[in-house]
């Protein structure tokens, strides 16, 4: 399903904006984290209450390494990928977008000197 909504979504992102300048980027995707924030937090609420979730409050350090976190590997990748879509095409955005982890992967193994990744999580 996810695969299919972001195929959907590009589809129809390239066909509303046709051109570059037809949309400001950034403020497309603020509105959709707010409008999205918005629909998310009654359902954390009653999650909440239902003691399904536990809400607590996080403290300022977390919070700045979830901003930054958010900032490069959420909002910024969307961006540009957004803008690859309406520079190139869905399918030449998507598929480059497939074919990144397979390719570090092959990066990685051809280097000589790179270090081998760990096999399990290391605490």
């Amino acid at each position: 399903t996810s695969a299919l909504t972001f195929g959907l979504i590009s589809v129809v992102l390239k066909k509303w904006i046709p051109e570059e300048g037809a949309l400001n980027l950034p403020m497309f995707f603020g509105l959709l984290g707010v409008v999205h924030s918005l629909l998310c937090l009654p359902l954390l609420l009653a999650l909440h209450l239902l003691n399904l979730e536990t809400l607590q409050p996080i403290s300022s350090s977390v919070l700045g390494c979830l901003t930054v976190n958010a900032f490069f590997g959420t909002v910024l990748s969307n961006v540009l990928w957004a803008k690859a879509i309406v520079l190139t095409s869905p399918l030449v955005t998507n598929l480059g977008t497939s074919l990144s982890i397979p390719l570090s992967f092959l990066a990685d193994y051809l280097n000589p000197h790179s270090a081998a990744p760990p096999l399990e999580w290391q605490y």
